[in-house]
C-alpha cells in the first residue's frame, strides 16, 4: 500500500499525469468536429484527433509520423504552420479555414496545432449572396421588358460623368433620341413588335 501511494504521489501529483493538457486532449480535442493536427517544427504530424483521422481516412497507416504536406498539398508547410496567418485550403471539394497556433510561442521549434474549420457552407452562401446582389443591382438599373438601362441608371451615370467633367474634361455630350409616333407601331404591329423596336 505504501509503495502504491508513493507511485501515485510521484506519477500523478509530481509528474502531472492528470494535468489539464491531458484532460483537454482526451475530453475536448478528441470530441471536436473540426479536424485537429499537431505537427512538430518540420511538419511531421505527431497527433491527430478522430475528426482528422476520419477526414483523411484514405491513409491505411494513419496520420501519425506523416508529413503535413502529404495531406495538405495546396499550401506550403511554412505558410500552413505559420502562427501569423490563417490559410484556406480545399480538401475533397470542401473549403477549410486553417488556424495555426504554436504551443510555445517563444520557441521557434515549438509544436504547432492546426485546426481545420469547414467553411464550405459559408463560402457557398457568400457566393449566392454576391450573385443575388448583382442580380438585384441589375434589376434596379434596367427595364425588365427590354433589359435596357432605366432612368435611375441614366441619372446616376449622368451625375458620375458630370463629376468627371468637373475634375478632368472640357466637354460632355449627351445624345437623346425620341421616336415620334411610336404608339402607331404598337397599335399597328402589336406590342411584341413594339418591344423589338
Amino acid at each position: 500500500f505504501v509503495v502504491a501511494v508513493l507511485i501515485i504521489d510521484r506519477c500523478i501529483m509530481h509528474e502531472g499525469l492528470l494535468t489539464a493538457p491531458t484532460v483537454v486532449r482526451d475530453r475536448v480535442v478528441e470530441h471536436l468536429t473540426d479536424p485537429v493536427l499537431v505537427t512538430n517544427h518540420d511538419g511531421t504530424i505527431i497527433d491527430a484527433n478522430r475528426a482528422a483521422e476520419d477526414l483523411w481516412s484514405h491513409s491505411e497507416t494513419g496520420l501519425l509520423q506523416t508529413q503535413v504536406r502529404e495531406v495538405v498539398h495546396t499550401i506550403p508547410v511554412e505558410q500552413l504552420i505559420s502562427p501569423t496567418q490563417n490559410s484556406e485550403v480545399t480538401i475533397y471539394n470542401r473549403a477549410y479555414e486553417v488556424a495555426s497556433t504554436q504551443l510555445d510561442g517563444g520557441n521557434p521549434e515549438s509544436d504547432t496545432v492546426l485546426v481545420f474549420r469547414d467553411v464550405t457552407a459559408r463560402r457557398e452562401a457568400e457566393r449566392a449572396l454576391t450573385h443575388m446582389t448583382s442580380q438585384l443591382e441589375r434589376m434596379a438599373h434596367s427595364d425588365a421588358l427590354t433589359g435596357l438601362s432605366n432612368r435611375r441608371y441614366f441619372m446616376q451615370r449622368l451625375s458620375e460623368e458630370f463629376e468627371r467633367l468637373q475634375r478632368h474634361g472640357p466637354a460632355l455630350s449627351v445624345l437623346i433620341f425620341d421616336l415620334d409616333y411610336f404608339k402607331k407601331i404598337n397599335d399597328t404591329y402589336g406590342h411584341d413588335a413594339g418591344d423589338a423596336v
